[in-house]
């Protein structure tokens, strides 16, 4: 952000030929805190030397400086019609307002946005915060100017101010490059609608609507990256498939939203018991599964037993008509001994189906 600590609008002599080597802009004189400003060694001496033309204009001396006005005009315009976004946006603002500085000699602009009625200040010359822009801005005066980029000022507002009242032929030259702001602006703006739409887009294909773990897909494109970050690694990989005990019981009695109520409540559990490089993923209707690097204090007997502490904590709370519970199956990726994720699925799917028939023939047997 860019503060001007003089208020003095210093000119300087025309040499006969143009462009003046060497020669800088008002903005970059006595400048505070600003970065370097690029030099435009043709439109300096507009900004410069104008109150001289000006004289010698009103003096009757015009045809060769009216030319050499025009060709000025002619630069500016062109550096307006090629002026792009290549960056950031907040660097998009920061040129934006440098060349107010450098092609117009302002001594005083700002670029603001507008959101839900609130305004940010986003870079500016000779303004503190945007307090101050909005002051000025609601005083008419004959050497100010805003611009509402976009329509009522959706995109942005610009405000420039010189040392004397900006003529007609200023006006033009400002609004265009005003004009071409909001051009670049609505670009922006249509840009990061179509990234967040994809982001949407992406997320929705990886992700699981209900419990907004991943999906299938998701845990697949995800866990083959992590299974190549364990070899690169050598660190084994544990996976733990698990499956909702009694959801049909409970779709059928209690009703399917009463199932959709059970499904989110063991997603959250197991992301509250899970670590931030983990991945867990919903990939059938109540089924789960778990991928994690096996570490000492995170191995996946461990993990079961936090797991299971939960849900018993759950059950204690809720008095239900009936407790929730998970059948676990497990399978360990071992780098020296590599498989492919699908194998590490199965095997924990039929590890899983183990687990669930030993709980029924428990049942079965206590009864």
């Amino acid at each position: 952000m860019f503060y001007s600590h003089t208020k003095a609008y210093k000119t300087y002599p025309i040499e006969k030929d143009i462009p003046i080597t060497g020669m800088l802009s008002w903005g970059e004189i006595g400048c505070h805190k600003s970065s370097p400003m690029y030099h435009n060694k043709t439109t300096v001496m507009v900004v410069a030397g104008r109150e001289k033309i000006d004289k010698e204009i009103s003096e009757g001396r015009t045809r060769g400086r009216k030319a050499k006005i025009l060709n000025a005009e002619l630069s500016i315009l062109h550096e307006i019609a090629s002026f792009s976004f290549l960056g950031s946006e907040e660097g998009f603002a920061q040129e934006s307002i440098e060349k107010t500085i450098r092609l117009f000699g302002a001594s005083r602009s700002a670029l603001i946005k507008k959101s839900n009625d609130r305004y940010k200040l986003l870079s500016a010359w000779g303004f503190q915060n945007v307090s101050e822009v909005l002051e000025v801005i609601s005083q008419n005066s004959p050497n100010r100017m805003h611009f509402e980029l976009g329509k009522n000022g959706e995109y942005r507002m610009l405000y420039l101010e010189i040392d004397k009242p900006v003529d007609d032929r200023e006006k033009r030259i400002y609004t265009i490059f005003a004009k071409r702001l909001e051009d670049i602006l609505g670009m922006i703006e249509a840009t990061n609608q179509r990234i967040n739409i994809e982001r949407t887009l992406r997320r929705l294909a990886l992700t699981d609507e209900l419990t907004k773990l991943y999906n299938r897909r998701g845990f697949l494109l995800l866990g083959e990256q992590y299974i190549k970050l364990s070899e690169r690694l050598n660190r084994k990989v544990f996976i733990l498939y698990m499956d909702v005990d009694n959801m049909k019981w409970i779709n059928d009695n209690l009703g399917h939203s009463e199932g959709d109520k059970v499904l989110v409540e063991v997603a959250y559990i197991l992301k509250k018991t899970s670590r931030k490089s983990d991945i867990i993923a919903r990939i059938g209707g109540d089924e789960f599964v778990f991928l994690g690097l096996e570490t000492v204090s995170n191995n996946y007997t461990a993990l079961i037993k936090r797991i299971n502490e939960k849900i018993e904590d759950r059950n204690r709370k809720k008095r239900l008509s009936y407790k929730l519970s998970l059948s676990i199956g497990t399978a360990i990726y071992d780098p020296n001994n590599p498989s492919s994720l699908r194998e590490l699925l199965e095997k924990a799917d039929k590890n899983m189906y183990e687990e669930k028939r030993r709980k029924k023939i428990g049942k079965d047997f206590a009864e």
